[in-house]
């Protein structure tokens, strides 16, 4: 459900409806995240759960809510995971990102259409609808304009300063290899930056 989309509005949908009955909603000392654990965490505290900890600690992520850090760990992924894994190499990276960016794109459109019928209908308790429309209102206008800095920047205000219905943590803590063929250097260091000014 993390890689894509129509997967974060499922989780912020049923996130926002648990609301403070959710499984997460309490204080931990530590909240653990590693590789697409920070983009839960940031479903789970932007759909108002408090879910609040003293320490953040992010092992080995973040990856970030856009296409090319998808694109990046899916074809780190393929090469270690598949039996001829260099085979990825062959399909060039651009156009690998140019069909995740369309398909999201494409998928963007298609949750707004149909989490507004869903709102006509009625389906939608007042509670969360609102919340889950402006979260909606976010994330698919980066992916139709092709933006995604946007949701990275409502990512790290989330995740390192005060969500919906929880304070933000005392302290974040990150555990990086540089080398890590999974992530973004730059996504790491930009969004340690997000985080000091939080």
């Amino acid at each position: 459900e993390v890689a894509r989309p129509s997967g974060w509005y499922k989780n912020f949908r049923r996130n926002a409806r648990l609301g403070k009955e959710h499984e997460l909603a309490r204080h931990f000392d530590v909240v653990h995240c590693m590789s697409g654990g920070f983009l839960n965490y940031y479903l789970t505290r932007g759909a108002g759960v408090p879910l609040a900890c003293d320490t953040l600690l992010l092992d080995s992520t973040p990856i970030l809510p856009k296409p090319r850090a998808f694109t990046t760990f899916a074809r780190q992924f393929m090469r270690d995971a598949l039996p001829f894994g260099k085979v990825v190499d062959l399909f060039p990276q651009p156009l690998h990102l140019f069909l995740i960016r369309t398909r999201w794109s494409v998928t963007a459109f298609r949750l707004r259409v149909q989490h507004w019928f869903l709102r006509r209908l009625g389906r939608h308790p007042c509670a969360w609808r609102d919340l889950t429309t402006r979260w909606l209102r976010v994330s698919s206008s980066a992916a139709r304009r092709g933006n995604y800095e946007p949701i990275v920047a409502h990512a790290a205000r989330v995740a390192f300063g005060r969500a919906p219905a929880a304070p933000p943590p005392k302290r974040a803590v990150f555990l990086h290899n540089p080398a890590d063929p999974y992530l973004s250097r730059d996504d790491v260091l930009a969004t340690v930056g997000a985080a000091e000014r939080l």
